[in-house]
């Protein structure tokens, strides 16, 4: 079953006809009613719903205005049929598309008369749209089907993931946050406030619960289902081969979703550990632990541990006199250079990590340039009682010529955070001498040799 919604203000006439508030959505029933309405002042539209209306796929949904639709949060389309005469301005259908975009994965048919077609064409293809050609259609009103959009349906249903999978992920998401709302009502405000350490601004325990506890249980959802059968596969593959010529763009959209998995932009303006920040005109990865960094001037003094990125493209010469010290920059040496995984090192001096996509420019990260920097604590902060001096948590304003970039997300995180500090004990033992190396080598490799 396929959830399609229809934004039109033509709903207006017929829903005062018959007694149903415009304002409030309509949903199959209603949308039935309606169309018994004999004040219907679009025609084709009134047309193309009845025609949807018999597809038994298809659950119709109806708005009159995009901003009643904006408003209910609790509904997600498949597809949104959108009237782009709405409202008294181009700019406004512009604002009202983009909205629905942003907001919400769903295909957009943008609905209207054949004089709009050029108009709309340009717009859509333009700097605003652009990422979202893939999700938009239109056609015009004088030519429009159901069957059209059931073809569309059919294909997106083979052909793209978000459309495919969409619907069970949102659903099975949905579950995990009510099982963690379940357990949490399970006992009064004032205790989980206890257990989580909720007080004032500081909720760092309670997202960290509801995200590990809302990973967790996505983790134990069985989803075999999400391969794509034979005939699926061979669609897929089609699909593939039709975008072969457009490398470029796919190298781009796989950067893109790389970067999402790999980075999260915050809102606020609070200093995290894994933020990547630029001071100054110098980049850094921040690794004082959140803990440390909810009680700054507390808990460091005002020391700020961070490791300095070092930019692939403006520090080269930096970059290669680093490694010329004890290599010769020459075929051998980038020969040895492969990068497998984010906290994978190369192998190369200094165990140095590749940190990619970070404002459209990758970076090299050595961790043996871990530094601190002093914080001085704002006239503001001093000011106040010891106990307030004390909670105060480290703000990226608070930080002169600081402006925070974007964080590295989990598992990755981690994972380069402990290299780093590897990096920097450093263990091992004294080596064999070279007869011990031979004779024990030479046992080693017996295991594996054939007695024969």
């Amino acid at each position: 079953m396929y959830n399609i919604c229809i934004i039109d203000d033509a709903f207006n006439a017929p829903c005062i006809d018959i007694g149903i508030d415009e304002k409030l959505p309509l949903c199959n029933y209603t949308i039935k009613k309606a169309l018994k309405s004999s004040v219907w002042s679009d025609t084709e539209l009134k047309s193309l719903i009845e025609e949807l209306s018999k597809e038994t796929d298809f659950s119709l949904k109806g708005y009159s205005n995009p901003e009643f639709f904006n408003n209910d949060i609790d509904y997600t389309p498949d597809i949104v049929i959108f009237d782009w005469d709405y409202g008294s301005q181009a700019k406004q259908s512009e604002e009202y598309l983009k909205s629905i975009l942003e907001n919400t994965f769903c295909i957009v048919y943008i609905y209207t008369g054949c004089d709009k077609k050029e108009d709309i064409k340009r717009i859509i293809d333009g700097r605003d749209f652009i990422i979202f050609n893939n999700r938009i259609d239109y056609f015009e009103k004088e030519n429009s089907s159901a069957e059209k959009i059931k073809d569309k349906v059919d294909k997106l249903t083979k052909t793209n993931f978000s459309f495919k999978f969409g619907k069970r992920i949102r659903r099975e998401s949905k579950k995990s946050v009510e099982n963690i709302l379940v357990n949490l009502g399970k006992i009064d405000i004032e205790k989980a406030q206890k257990a989580l350490n909720v007080s004032g601004s500081n909720s760092r325990d309670l997202i960290e619960f509801i995200g590990e506890r809302y990973k967790n249980l996505l983790l134990s959802i069985n989803f075999s289902g999400l391969e794509l059968d034979s005939e699926e596969t061979e669609a897929e593959q089609e699909s593939t081969e039709e975008r072969e010529s457009q490398q470029v763009d796919a190298q781009s959209d796989l950067s893109d979703l790389w970067k999402y998995r790999l980075y999260f932009d915050s809102k606020d303006e609070v200093v995290r550990k894994g933020d990547i920040i630029k001071w100054d005109s110098d980049y850094y990865l921040v690794l004082t632990p959140d803990c440390d960094l909810s009680r700054f001037w507390n808990k460091t003094l005002g020391y700020l541990n961070i490791v300095p990125l070092l930019d692939a493209n403006k520090n080269i010469e930096i970059i290669r006199g680093l490694f010329s010290l004890t290599k010769n920059i020459n075929s051998s040496f980038i020969k040895e250079i492969k990068l497998t995984s984010l906290s994978n090192a190369l192998r190369l001096s200094g165990s140095p990590l590749f940190l990619p996509f970070v404002n459209k420019t990758n970076f090299f990260l050595f961790p043996k340039m871990i530094s601190s920097k002093k914080i001085e604590m704002p006239i503001e902060i001093s000011s106040k009682d010891i106990k307030e001096k004390k909670k105060t948590p480290l703000n990226i304003n608070m930080m002169q010529n600081a402006t925070k970039i974007t964080t590295l997300s989990e598992p990755f995180l981690t994972a380069v955070v402990e290299h780093i500090f590897t990096e920097l004990k450093g263990y091992g033992s004294p080596d064999y001498n070279e007869d011990m190396i031979n004779e024990l080598t030479k046992n080693a490799k017996g295991v594996f040799q054939d007695d024969s």
